[in-house]
């Protein structure tokens, strides 16, 4: 079934879950398989070694499209599936293995649309602060979505108000 998602075949993929060397274009039911597979990574006894692997090895590839990411994460938002505490534990896992520069569009992008949503998720403040900690990281400027910067300009002394101010100083400044 994964094999509509993708053109070609499923041959030398990673993992059974996340067909990484899939080829061809990715669209958004494996970009959903992809989130989905973050958030379960760091999760006890789902398969998370053979899912950080997987992770790992897609993200190597720069075969995802942040808008399409941004897309899914706002309908996982929206649906109550957006697992943002555990996507936190696993991109700050795969952060720690040099994939900072492939992971920022990556959660800048669905970052911005639940930011902007009148329900936001329950761990916004962690997601600014893992990215305001990956800015020295990355070597050319970095740029950020205006659903962010609207929410840090927009009024409110939340926690993820707070945080999403320091990201953006920190990006004006790097």
């Amino acid at each position: 079934m994964k094999n509509a998602f993708a053109e070609g075949n499923r041959h030398f993929t990673t993992t059974v879950d996340f067909p990484a060397h899939a080829t061809g274009t990715f669209g958004a039911p494996l970009h959903d398989l992809f989130l989905y597979d973050l958030t379960r990574a760091t999760v006890k006894g789902d398969h998370n070694d053979d899912r950080l692997l997987g992770a790992r090895c897609a993200l190597g590839h720069q075969r995802f499209d942040p808008g399409l990411i941004a897309e899914v994460g706002l309908q996982r938002h929206r649906a109550g599936t957006l697992d943002l505490p555990h996507l936190l534990e696993t991109t700050q896992a795969l952060g720690e293995q040099q994939l900072v520069k492939q992971l920022w569009p990556l959660l800048t992008a669905p970052a911005s649309g639940p930011a902007a949503e009148p329900k936001r998720p329950p761990a916004p403040a962690g997601l600014f602060r893992q990215l305001s900690g990956w800015v020295v990281e990355i070597p050319e400027r970095v740029e950020l979505p205006d659903g962010i910067r609207h929410f840090a300009g927009s009024r409110g002394s939340s926690k993820a108000h707070d945080a999403a101010r320091t990201l953006v100083e920190a990006v004006e400044q790097a």
